[in-house]
């Protein structure tokens, strides 16, 4: 029964049931792109629930599979800080 209401993040390409991966490629790419990226700055923006977390994992994925071990990738849970 649990399977029918995990909210937990994807975590690989294979799990994506909603087509994000290309998203998450693209954007991967785009960020590999960036010729000077200290102190760049990206944001990822919509409603509880949209995938965002997963968007973020398979990004990550991504930058782990190109190489892109030079980059420092931090979270920051904005939710951690509500009413702060």
């Amino acid at each position: 029964m649990s399977q029918y209401f995990n909210d937990s993040p994807i975590e690989t390409p294979s799990d994506d049931r909603y087509g994000i991966t290309p998203f998450a490629v693209s954007l991967a790419r785009s960020i590999l792109g960036i010729k000077e990226p200290i102190g760049t700055t990206l944001a990822l923006s919509g409603p509880w629930g949209s995938g965002k977390s997963s968007a973020v994992n398979l990004i990550r994925g991504e930058l782990a599979k190109a190489g892109a071990d030079t980059l420092v990738v931090t979270d920051f849970k904005c939710w951690w800080y509500r009413g702060e």
